[in-house]
């Protein structure tokens, strides 16, 4: 009898020690769980400080802000050698598109240009280098300069030098 009340005795001690240490975890567990909370109302004032230098009512104050967003992401994928979705590069053909309207009509004026092209043209005007451009279009540097020497004739009916090109694409106005 004295055994059992022994061993009932440290199982009672074992379950006490258990339960202090799950009540420990919950307390860090709770802490943490504060902190998350702490950020993400942190991050939401953030979001609402953001979206009121950029409102979204007007448009063009938030295509620019979206664009930024975009380019700043394009940039940093390139800087790590990782070429976009085609969800990344459909949501800065829309953005660029709903944004620059006349970008691609003032390209398309005498000749259509397929979706490399286009995308090219895009980021040059951008301000992209080709080490950047072949990154992101998942191509090699001769592959990117040709298309800009093609391209150059196609849009501006004249051989020039890549950089020459890419000169003339920045000077391209988008005003409505």
């Amino acid at each position: 009898m004295k055994q059992q009340i022994l061993m009932k005795e440290q199982e009672l001690q074992k379950s006490q020690e258990e339960l202090a240490k799950m009540k420990r975890e919950l307390s860090s567990k709770s802490s943490l769980v504060l902190d998350k909370e702490k950020s993400i109302m942190m991050l939401k004032d953030e979001i609402e400080a953001l979206t009121n230098d950029y409102p979204q009512d007007n448009n063009e104050s938030y295509a620019v802000f979206q664009q930024k967003a975009m380019v700043i992401k394009f940039r940093e994928l390139a800087e790590k050698g990782i070429e976009p979705s085609s969800r990344q590069w459909d949501v800065l053909d829309n953005i660029f598109e709903s944004f620059f309207k006349q970008f691609r009509l003032s390209l398309e004026k005498n000749s259509k240009l397929n979706e490399n092209e286009y995308r090219i043209c895009m980021l040059v005007w951008l301000g992209f280098v080709p080490n950047q451009m072949k990154i992101l279009m998942g191509m090699s540097s001769s592959n990117i300069s040709n298309i800009r020497k093609r391209l150059s004739k196609k849009l501006f009916d004249r051989e020039m030098t890549t950089s020459k090109f890419d000169d003339e694409i920045r000077k391209i106005r988008v005003e409505d």
